[in-house]
């Protein structure tokens, strides 16, 4: 089963059919290429605003990021809550690290409830 750290990856090295660099991909999206390495090869993942900027950036969903499923350019389709991501903007830093962090828990509780159910 292919990781997120594998189709981050992926997606990088096929972008615009040439691919990026971690560096290329860090500067334009504001994340640092030391964390896109983590995230690749160590299995580390990223909070909540990470993963939407990096979704935002390959223009695929985050059900394609996390699990894999559904065409990775197909876009977001839940548009209330696509735009409540990008409401998150507008929020001062410490508000987008608790709700950054309230998103990273249940995800993480999801994928465990999924991984106990199998």
């Amino acid at each position: 089963m292919e990781t997120f750290g594998e189709r981050l990856k992926q997606l990088r090295k096929k972008m615009n059919g040439k691919g990026v660099t971690q560096d290329e991909m860090g500067k334009e999206i504001g994340i640092h290429p030391r964390h896109l390495g983590k995230y690749e090869a160590m299995g580390v993942m990223p909070n909540a605003d990470a993963l939407v900027k990096i979704a935002q950036y390959f223009n695929v969903s985050l059900d394609f990021l996390f699990f894999g499923k559904g065409d990775p350019m197909e876009e977001i389709k839940d548009r209330e809550l696509l735009g409540k991501m990008k409401d998150l903007d507008k929020l001062d830093e410490e508000d987008r690290k608790v709700v950054g962090s309230l998103i990273d828990a249940y995800l993480k509780k999801k994928q465990f409830d999924e991984m106990m159910s199998k």
